[in-house]
C-alpha cells in the first residue's frame, strides 16, 4: 500500500522568511495524522502523533496544540505502515543505512517511525523568529529515553522541492520533550516503515507574505 505525502507550503519559503502561520492544524490534518513541521514564526517545531500535534518550543518544553494553531510548514501523511522491524544497539549513520541498504526505498519517499528507547537523543530546535542573537536553535540531549522518531526519507532528485534525505521528530512517551532530531543512538527499537507514492504540495496563496517575498 502506497499514500501521499501532503506538504503545506515549501522548504524555500521558510528560508526566504515566510514563517508567520497560514494554516489552521484542524486544516491540515485532514490530509494526515502523523508528520512534522515547523512552529509559527519558528518557535520551536511541531510533531504530529495518532491525530495530535505538539509544539516543543526552545525552552526545552513540549505542548499538545490546538486545531486553531496555524503553521508556516508541515507535511502529514495517513500512518499505514507495510513494514515493521527490531533494531537494536544502532547509532543514526549505521541504521539509516541499512534501511537504504535492507529495502528498496532508495528512489521512494518514506514514512518512517520508530518507538523504542534511545540510549542518546539529540535535538536542535527552533527559535522564534523575532530573537535578535546569532543563535537560530537551542541544543538538548537525553540519554535513555524512551519515545517515538517520526519523519520521512526522501530521495535526492526532490532536491529544491522539499529538504531530501532524513528528516526526523522525536516526542517521549510523556509528550513532554522532543523537536527536530540532530542524531540518536537505538537501544531498542520497533521500525515501521511506509512507501509513499505521491507529493502533494500546496503552497498559501492567500497569504500576502508568502506572495510578495522572492523565494
Amino acid at each position: 500500500m502506497a499514500t501521499t505525502l501532503y506538504q503545506h507550503s515549501t522548504v524555500a519559503a521558510l528560508k526566504a522568511g515566510v514563517v508567520a502561520g497560514n494554516q489552521t492544524l484542524a486544516q491540515l490534518l485532514t490530509h494526515g495524522d502523523t508528520g512534522i513541521g515547523a512552529a509559527d514564526q519558528l518557535a520551536g517545531d511541531v510533531t504530529v502523533l495518532d491525530g495530535q500535534a505538539y509544539q516543543s518550543q526552545a525552552n526545552g518544553k513540549t505542548k499538545a496544540l490546538a486545531g486553531t494553531v496555524k503553521v508556516p510548514f508541515a507535511m502529514v501523511h495517513t500512518d499505514e505502515p507495510t513494514i515493521e522491524q527490531t533494531f537494536e544497539n544502532v547509532d543514526q549513520h549505521v541504521f539509516e543505512q541499512q534501511l537504504l541498504s535492507l529495502y528498496p526505498y532508495q528512489n521512494v519517499l518514506v514514512a518512517l517511525r520508530v518507538t523504542g528507547t534511545f540510549s542518546t537523543m539529540q535535538l536542535a530546535v527552533n527559535r522564534a523568529a523575532a530573537v535578535t542573537d546569532q543563535t537560530a536553535q537551542r541544543q538538548f540531549e537525553a540519554h535513555n529515553v524512551t519515545g517515538t522518531l517520526v519523519g520521512y526519507y526522501v530521495p535526492s532528485f526532490y532536491h529544491g522541492v522539499t529538504q531530501t534525505g532524513f528528516h526526523l521528530h522525536f516526542l517521549n512517551d510523556e509528550h513532554r520533550f522532543g523537536g527536530h532530531v540532530s542524531g540518536y543512538r537505538i537501544d531498542t527499537g520497533v521500525v515501521q516503515l511506509q512507501a509513499l507514492n505521491a507529493l502533494q504540495i500546496v503552497t498559501p496563496t492567500h497569504d500576502q507574505q508568502f506572495l510578495n517575498r522572492r523565494q
